[in-house]
């Protein structure tokens, strides 16, 4: 397609075809510039093609020729070949170099095709395919100027303006007419030039396209003639003497070459020229002149004229003595002509004047000149040659040539009496053929012929003959009901005829005094019929005849009622016996009632209505049913014959597809009566319903003519388009899919899938075949409110209808069936541009017109079934695909073996039906869509386009590249060339997506150097050129004139900026093409002025096509911020944040995407339905079935977007232009649905803009002159907040904004954490007023009670919102949390309090509602653990500050969070490590949250005793992570992870400690936390028996940390019972005791390695990848420096430094030491188990402690700093170490006072070291001081 303005290089075929076909590829503009340039080559006619000449044969020599305004160089084989063409055509040199090249151009279509030039073979093959290309253009430009003639008055041609305002000028000028005429003559007396005598094949082509010549010039000088030009009497004579030299084209010079196709010529040659003699005549007027031509008369040129009266009568007696009848035949028309002239002149004055003058008698001359005619058979010619027009609908000028033809016969039958000759019959069936398919031509007869009674003399000769002779009649009054107004006139005739002849018998009349009946007159054929039609005794008759008894009589009565009578007739006479109602008498009625009703669409129930007027002999009523029955069963009858009346099954089978909309109970009976195909549900056909199978279809494809079938094909056509109308008539529905479903399966299986190898008489039939059985599929299919379920939830179960199954029946069997089927509709597909235009070229517009609408079908199914394919397919490949893909085609005129797809690409550039190149691109983006789903590997598109893929892309981009606005150009052709850009931008952003290599060559245009950034060689085609090839070129023309766009043609800016968006996402492939989109002069001022752009005075499109591309600014945008690694550069970018992220910008923007414009006429389209009363019928079935990610590129935005307004027009029977309130409804409703789908996505690209630049650039864009970022970024959170706080029904349209919204939320308060953690209490103060407000907008979202009901709300995009904003929460709660340490302030103190409390029992209640729902679903899961960590975060602040704590922990405590989830561990299945089948997190991951939740609600005694009273101890003793323990079956580590089971483990041992700690009651709990290690012994046997000797690893270090705390807390109880803890008072000290020795076990060791740190390196292992990754990252292990293994060594010895920690404190209580050290007496406690070796390693241990404690005060170790701290000043510890050890000394010295006088001395000032440090750090009081006395006090004894 051209697209452009440029038509200077525009073929003259092309030119023909475009005027002809009624195309508009080019601008008004432009072709108002061409006819102007071209007026002296018009009216040079066949003149324009020069003979060769010197000047042209010099430029030629010097092979340097001009084409497309440059000089090109040819070789010698070309020049040699331009030499051989000029002289064997006889053409100038210089058009024959240009007839070369548009031959090339046309072969090869497109620039980048004419590369093959140097490839050519300049050889005979060439040079005669030159001549043809040659030979067609000079036939072409004649034919060209004779449609631009007849197109210049048609008001419906897109160029008739333009024509008018040339074409005048030129035809009416007698230059161009005396050129015509002697080009003609010129032609008419040409013989083969001498140079080709001897080349018989290019002599017959010569002879052939001179009679084309001949032809082209006829038909100029008949339009010219007929309808523009009046022609004086010379001119006329002029004329017809011109003609009859050559005897009106009889005499051929060249005819002993004449073949077929020039037989064919031949005759239409002379045709013409009778016709256009008949032309010159005038006869229509002369019929208006009375005798005594007394009337004005100056325009009848010739009867004014004595002189040119008798030259012509002279010329024309030449012929009354022509012998040859086939001669004479040709020439009769005007021998009958100037007879029936000359007798309309026989009484006038102008007869007298020819007789006295000139001797010429006109009455008798009239008669002989009639009587010659009559012999040379010119009825039979008229005949034949009206018949013919019948099979050549396709030339525009046949009702020029009826109407010439109907003014002769006209003529004729007003000037004699026609009524008894005997070739009445051939005159009835010339006027039959002229009439037929002539509205025009009928209005006339009854406007203008039927009120005179000479003119009318032949339908009343038929008429008085009717039904004697009742064929003239049907037939003539079928003919001329051609359209509603003449239907009309014809049904009113027919309704109340007035005369009645028949035969009679004998004794039925009397003929004295007067004919007259004496017995009753039945006037239908059967006497004992069911239908009266009867005329009582006593009417006076006119007997005609004897012999035969023919008599006629005056009755009224009605046509239509003889025809049931007669049809009655014919189902009630047996096969065998002899019936005047044959089969053809029926054929004449059915073809005459199907007229009428065809053309009486609006007036059908009148005509009805008047059938069922018919009065029934039992006085019965006669009913529409009982007419379509007799109808049905008229068919089976004639199915009966030997020999098939296919005519009459085929006007049955008509006449039923015009009843069928008008009485529903035709589907019963064609059920019942009708014998169609009948299929089973299983695709098996049934007995009954084999008739066509068996019968019908082997005798059309033995005859080779197929009405019957294409009628049955009209049949079900009409069937699928009733059923889809919707119904309140109960079991319809049924009864229709039964019929439709055998009728369609029949089709499916016995007809389209092989009648491409059927024998046709007739292409058309076969052309006819294919398209009208697509056409059905597609009628199925384009229903899709069968099959589509209701959006709403209580019709999710609705079962699918048997409607739906004969959908799916199609989709499935074309889809993934078998070749067999699939094959013709790729046959279809693959016919090519070309074949249309071929049948265009060789003038044949009805064939070509059904393969273009056959290609647009199959276009359009394979569209469908892609959609269905993307939509239901589950990305499952299928046949139909695989064989698109895997299809060649070969080309019908080259021969060349094309790929499917290619020849798909190919109809991208076709001109003469726009809807084609937009359907191609659609089907390839569905392709590519589909084809990229492909494993292991999709497809190469590029590989099918081969070495035409820059031939394809250039085409696209040249339509890419359609201009904005083009001058004068027609609305509905301007919006089609926009469909066609927005489709082709669309293939373009899908090919870059899915397929690169094509995609790199959109962008580089086929330039190499483009690909990479390697230096290669020059490219030798011009950059402009490879630039103009590229998609980039038209994406900046787009831009560069964006304003116009917008304005003009509104989709393709956002096609446009959407290709380049996709750019952005694939920027590594596309990076060079990136960059040169970038160097686009003023690119990001553009992008700008796009985003700031407002049209408020525009139409509803052109504003919601400019937010949508502003949406797509925002996006690129985006996509440049996270691409870009130089943010310093992007201050284009910078100010559009500025803009949309100011409060108001972005609250305008969050308005617009939540209106409810949508409410209204959703409701009001509800209503509409509602009062329909159509039961199931509901909106949501006519929701377009969208293709997921393809939504953007084939769906419009508009008034047809969401709701398909154009299905719902069908199924209410109207059109869709029809102004029906409720598809006005349904339209407004897609606008508004419309401006909000573009409103949220508008607000989702801002939101991407905001989100991804925030995250890439960070806190300085949101910081402002007037407002630091933590203000603007807690203002943005505050607006959205309050929005969330104000919805109040949370529609799918809503959540799909607020779940992006609430991402946004998340991400500001994040980012505001962040920036709040660099600030100064002062700032702090400064932001409180909007802090304070964000915080209760926060909480005032929790109180939303929609907002709480998303919890279990089954959308998932509820769920994303409702998360985001619970995280949105535990953000704020984290923060306040931080901010408490440093801001003292009695206010924020009282605000956070509030915010907590009412924060809580929303926690609270929704944790309980997801605990207590039975339901297994992911999204619940995720919630719970947000919840349970937001729970976790409230209580650890309130308790951290004193904030209200108490009113928290009673809210606590109320609810039933600590028993739900009590419940949730003891069922959990944690053992399941994956996420669950939802998608959800895993129970092993929330029982971890929930334990972690107990670890903090044990801190607080109140809580801790509701776990303890909700069987806590109970629940972890039951659940499965102890039968784990129990079994033995907790390993530690999981191959390269830590097990999750034994974390849990581990947790649960310390939610069991913290809880004994804090319980108030703790001694009723001991029993229950014994019971519990008990249980679990063996584990924590195993755990002291190898906890060291093995190597060291978190996993079991954090286990033996746990235990140590726990027996640490159990020995605290023990303590504080009342005896001291001797007492067994419930009190196992046997079990403690074992606790003891495994700690003390441990405890050594643990000393042991870390006084060897080599043996302690040697032991350390990182076990899992978190392992080392915590120790890769952690800052606390700097000092180890780059040594992984170092670092995690330091680790394992704060772990180990914890665990002793936790066993001396044990030691410490288990032996009293502020007891012993008050008494003095620590003799007593050696006796339990402390030996002198365990005493000096603790001691020593604590040395070493106390020497890193600066060290491990400076660190920030997870707080084990203070740790290790707390254990080098534990008072009590050291006190217990120095008291035990002096002790031991003591009694050592007492043992050996000689040699352990040293060793103790050394013992002794070890402790005594210790308690100084402990007396200057000021710990353990009274204690430290007495030990330090006790200490004196032996060192002076020893």
């Amino acid at each position: 397609m051209s697209g452009n303005s440029n038509m200077e290089h525009i073929s003259r075929a092309d030119l023909f075809q475009t005027i002809e076909l009624k195309a508009s590829p080019f601008s008004k503009e432009a072709f108002a510039d061409y006819l102007q340039r071209e007026k002296e080559t018009m009216n040079a006619l066949l003149d324009a093609f020069k003979p060769p000449s010197a000047a042209s044969r010099k430029t030629l020599d010097s092979c340097m020729m001009t084409y497309e305004g440059q000089s090109i160089k040819i070789k010698q084989a070309e020049h040699d070949f331009l030499v051989r063409l000029s002289e064997t055509a006889q053409l100038d040199e210089t058009q024959s170099f240009l007839a070369l090249r548009g031959f090339l151009r046309h072969q090869f279509q497109s620039a980048a095709g004419r590369a093959r030039y140097a490839s050519l073979v300049y050889d005979d093959a060439l040079l005669d395919a030159v001549l043809a290309f040659h030979f067609n253009e000079r036939s072409c430009s004649l034919d060209g100027i004779a449609a631009m003639i007849r197109s210049m008055n048609d008001g419906d041609h897109p160029y008739a303006h333009e024509l008018k305002n040339v074409l005048p000028d030129i035809i009416r000028t007698p230059l161009f007419m005396q050129n015509a005429l002697a080009q003609l003559t010129q032609r008419m007396s040409s013989r083969v030039p001498l140079h080709l005598e001897t080349q018989s094949r290019r002599a017959v082509r010569w002879s052939v396209q001179n009679l084309r010549e001949q032809k082209g010039l006829l038909q100029i000088l008949f339009t010219m003639f007929y309808d523009e030009v009046q022609v004086d009497s010379n001119v006329a004579v002029d004329i017809i003497k011109t003609l009859n030299a050559s005897k009106f084209g009889l005499d051929q010079p060249n005819a002993s070459l004449f073949e077929e196709e020039a037989y064919l010529l031949w005759n239409d040659v002379t045709h013409l020229c009778v016709v256009i003699a008949l032309t010159v005549m005038d006869l229509e007027r002369v019929m208006d002149v009375d005798e005594s031509m007394d009337d004005d008369s100056s325009h009848l040129v010739l009867i004014q004229h004595p002189n040119h009266m008798y030259e012509l009568t002279k010329l024309f007696q030449k012929y009354l003595g022509t012998v040859n009848m086939n001669e004479g035949a040709v020439i009769s028309p005007l021998l009958l002509a100037w007879g029936s002239l000359l007798q309309k002149l026989s009484n006038s004055p102008m007869a007298e004047e020819l007789l006295h003058d000139h001797g010429v008698q006109a009455a008798s001359d009239s008669v002989k000149f009639v009587e010659k005619a009559n012999e040379l058979g010119v009825f039979d010619y008229l005949e034949n040659s009206t018949k013919s027009y019948a099979d050549i609908q396709d030339n525009p000028n046949i009702v020029g040539y009826k109407s010439v033809l109907k003014g002769l016969l006209t003529l004729f039958i007003s000037c004699f009496n026609v009524s008894d000759t005997p070739k009445f019959g051939a005159i009835v069936s010339c006027f039959v053929q002229l009439f037929q398919g002539s509205p025009d031509l009928c209005e006339q007869f009854w406007l203008q012929d039927y009120p005179l009674p000479d003119r009318r003399s032949l339908l009343d000769a038929a008429r008085n003959k009717f039904p004697l002779e009742q064929g003239g009649l049907v037939k003539l009054l079928c003919s001329l009901c051609s359209n509603q107004a003449t239907a009309g006139f014809v049904f009113k005739y027919l309704a109340d005829l007035k005369a009645f002849t028949g035969t009679f018998e004998s004794g039925m009349i009397e003929t004295f005094p007067a004919p007259v009946l004496v017995k009753h007159y039945e006037l239908g054929p059967n006497a004992q019929g069911k239908y009266s039609l009867l005329v009582r005794a006593g009417k006076p008759v006119r007997i005609i005849s004897v012999h035969p008894p023919i008599m006629q009589m005056s009755v009224n009565y009605s046509a239509f009622h003889l025809f049931i009578a007669y049809m009655d007739a014919f189902l009630e006479t047996s096969l065998t016996a002899q019936s005047r109602v044959t089969a053809d008498v029926m054929l004449d009625w059915f073809l005459l009632l199907n007229t009428v009703l065809q053309h009486s669409e609006d007036s059908l129930p009148e005509v009805i209505a008047h059938l069922c007027r018919l009065r029934v002999v039992d006085d019965q009523e006669f009913t529409p049913n009982d007419f379509i029955s007799m109808i049905c069963r008229a068919f089976s009858r004639a199915c009966a014959y030997d020999s098939l009346p296919t005519g009459l099954l085929t006007a049955c089978l008509k006449t039923l597809s015009l009843l069928l909309h008008f009485e529903s109970n035709a589907w019963y009976l064609l059920r019942q009566e009708m014998p169609i195909p009948r299929y089973s549900s299983d695709m098996n056909p049934s007995a009954s319903g084999r008739y066509m199978q068996q019968r019908l279809l082997p005798y059309e494809r033995s005859s080779g003519q197929y009405s019957t079938t294409l009628a049955f094909l009209d049949l079900v056509l009409t069937m699928c388009l009733e059923s889809q109308h919707l119904t309140a008539i109960e079991g319809l529905s049924e009864i229709q899919t039964e019929v439709l479903s055998s009728c369609v399966k029949y089709i499916h299986s016995e007809v389209f899938p092989t009648y491409n190898s059927w024998r046709y008489a007739k292409l058309s039939d076969k052309l006819n075949i294919g398209l009208k059985v697509l056409q059905i599929y597609n009628a199925i299919l384009s229903d899709f409110t069968v099959s589509a379920k209701s959006r709403e939830t209580d019709r999710e179960g609705e079962d699918i209808s048997a409607k739906s199954n004969l959908r799916q029946f199609l989709v499935d069997t074309y889809l993934s069936g078998s070749m067999f089927q699939v094959s013709p509709v790729l046959d279809i597909l693959g016919a090519g541009s070309e074949a249309p235009d071929r049948f265009y070229r060789a003038q044949k517009i009805q064939e070509g017109s059904i393969v273009e609408e056959s290609i647009v079908e199959a276009l359009s199914f394979v569209k469908m079934l892609l959609m269905e394919r993307k939509v239901n397919g589950g990305g499952a490949k299928t046949l139909l695909e695989h064989a698109i893909l895997d299809k060649s085609v070969t080309s019908a005129s080259k021969g060349d073996v094309t790929e499917l797809v290619h020849v798909i690409a190919s109809y991208v550039s076709y001109d003469y039906n726009l809807s084609v190149p937009k359907l191609s691109s659609e089907v390839l983006i569905l392709l590519c869509s589909v084809a990229s789903e492909w494993t292991p590997r999709p497809p190469s598109f590029i590989g099918y386009f081969g070495s035409d893929a820059l031939s394809v892309v250039s085409t696209f981009v040249e339509l890419a590249s359609y201009p904005a606005t083009e001058s004068g150009e027609d609305p509905k052709i301007s919006k089609s060339k926009e469909l066609i850009q927005h489709a082709v931008l669309s293939f373009v952003s899908v090919v870059l997506q899915t397929q690169k290599g094509l995609g790199t060559l959109f962008l580089t245009g086929g330039d190499s150097n483009s690909t990479s950034r390697s230096p290669k060689k020059p490219s030798k085609q011009p950059a402009s050129a490879r630039k103009s090839l590229s998609i980039v070129s038209s994406i900046e023309m787009i831009l560069n004139n964006w304003k116009t766009f917008a304005e003009n043609r509104p989709s393709i800016l956002p096609a446009a900026l959407h290709v380049l968006e996709v750019l952005w996402h694939g920027t590594q492939e596309f990076h060079t093409a990136l960059e040169s989109v970038k160097e686009i002069k003023g690119f990001w001022e553009t992008l700008r002025a796009i985003m700031n752009a407002r049209f408020p005075d525009a139409e509803f499109s052109v504003r919601l096509n400019l937010q949508l591309a502003q949406s797509l600014v925002f996006k690129i945008f985006a996509n440049e911020v996270f691409y870009t690694r130089d943010v310093s550069k992007l201050d284009n970018i910078v100010k559009a944040f500025k803009k949309v992220s100011a409060v108001e910008e972005f609250t305008n923007l969050f308005r617009n995407a939540l209106s409810d414009a949508s409410y209204a006429p959703e409701q009001k389209l509800a209503d509409e339905l509602e009062k329909l009363r159509i039961p199931g019928l509901h909106m949501t079935q006519f929701i377009k079935p969208f293709a997921g990610v393809l939504d953007d590129y084939l769906i419009e935005l508009g008034e047809n977007s969401f709701y398909d307004s154009a299905l719902l027009a069908s199924k209410l029977g109207v059109s869709d232009t029809e102004n029906v309130h409720i598809i006005a409804v349904m339209r407004e409703l897609n606008l508004a649905l419309s401006a909000m789908d573009v409103g949220v996505k508008m607000l989702k690209s801002v939101i991407s803009f905001l989100k991804v630049c925030t995250l890439k650039i960070g806190l300085k864009m949101w910081s402002d002159t007037s407002k630091n970022s933590s203000q603007r970024l807690l203002e943005l959170t505050n607006v959205i907040c309050e929005q969330v706080n104000g919805v109040e029904n949370y529609s799918q349209h809503k959540l799909a904004i607020f779940s992006d919204v609430s991402s946004l939320l998340t991400l500001l308060l994040s980012t505001w954490s962040i920036d709040a953690g660099t600030q100064k209490p002062s700032d702090f103060k400064d932001l409180s007023v909007i802090l304070f407000r964000c915080m209760d907008s926060l909480q005032s979202c929790l109180t939303n009670s929609d907002f709480r009901n998303l919890l279990f709300s089954p959308h998932e995009l509820a769920h994303t919102c409702y998360n985001q904003i619970w995280t949105a929460v535990l953000i704020m709660v984290k923060r306040l949390s931080s901010a408490v340490d440093f801001w003292k302030d009695s206010k924020f103190d009282a605000q956070c309090s509030k915010f907590c409390v009412g924060v809580l029992p929303y926690v609270l209640r929704s944790l309980e509602a997801i605990l207590s729902t039975k339901k297994d679903v992911g999204y619940l899961s995720d919630h719970s653990l947000v919840l349970i960590s937001l729970t976790n975060e409230l209580m650890l602040f309130v308790d951290r500050f004193s904030l209200a704590s108490e009113t928290c922990v009673s809210m606590t405590r109320e609810s039933s969070v600590i028993s739900l989830t009590m419940n949730f561990i003891y069922a959990a299945t944690v053992t399941r490590q994956a996420t669950d089948s939802n998608g959800g997190a895993d129970e092993l991951l929330i029982s971890e949250c929930m334990l972690r939740l107990f670890l903090v609600f044990a801190r607080t005694p109140a809580l801790a005793d509701e776990l303890a009273a909700n069987g806590l101890v109970a629940a972890f003793c039951n659940c499965e992570v102890s039968q784990l323990v129990v079994n033995g079956q907790m390993p530690v580590y999981l191959g390269a992870e830590r097990n999750p089971v034994h974390r849990l483990w581990c947790l649960m041992v310390s939610v069991v400690g913290v809880t004994l700690r804090n319980r108030t009651r703790r001694g009723q709990f001991y029993n229950s936390v014994v019971g519990f290690l008990k249980l679990h012994w063996n584990q924590v046997e195993s755990v002291f028996g190898v906890a060291l000797d093995q190597s060291l690893n978190v996993g079991r270090l954090e286990e033996l940390e746990v235990y140590t705390e726990l027996m640490h807390d159990m020995m605290v109880v023990v303590s504080s019972e009342p005896n001291g803890g001797d007492a067994d008072d419930g009190i196992d000290l046997e079990f403690m005791n074992a606790c003891r020795d495994r700690e003390l076990r441990v405890f050594s060791q643990s000393v042991y390695l870390l006084r060897h740190p080599t043996t302690l390196a040697s032991k350390c292992t990182l076990m899992s990848r978190d392992e080392m990754e915590f120790v890769s990252t952690d800052t606390s292990f700097a000092d180890a420096g780059n040594d992984a293994q170092a670092a995690w060594v330091e680790y394992i010895k704060a772990q180990l430094t914890l665990i002793n920690r936790n066993i001396i404190s044990f030691i410490c209580i288990a032996y009293n030491v502020e007891a012993c050290l008050a008494v003095g007496n620590a003799g007593s406690y050696v006796k339990r188990g402390l030996s002198l070796g365990t005493l000096s390693e603790c001691l020593s241990h604590c040395l070493d402690t106390l020497a890193q404690t600066s060290k491990l005060a400076s660190s920030s170790n997870g707080g084990r700093a203070d740790i290790v701290l707390d254990l080098a000043r534990n008072s009590q510890s050291m006190c217990l170490m120095v008291s035990q050890l002096i002790g031991l000394i003591v009694g050592h010295v007492v043992a050996h006072e000689n040699e352990g006088r040293r060793e103790a001395a050394d013992n002794i000032q070890q402790a005594k070291s210790v308690l100084e440090i402990l007396a200057r750090d000021g710990k353990g009081g009274s204690c430290v001081k007495d030990g330090l006395r006790e200490v004196d006090l032996f060192m002076e004894r020893v």
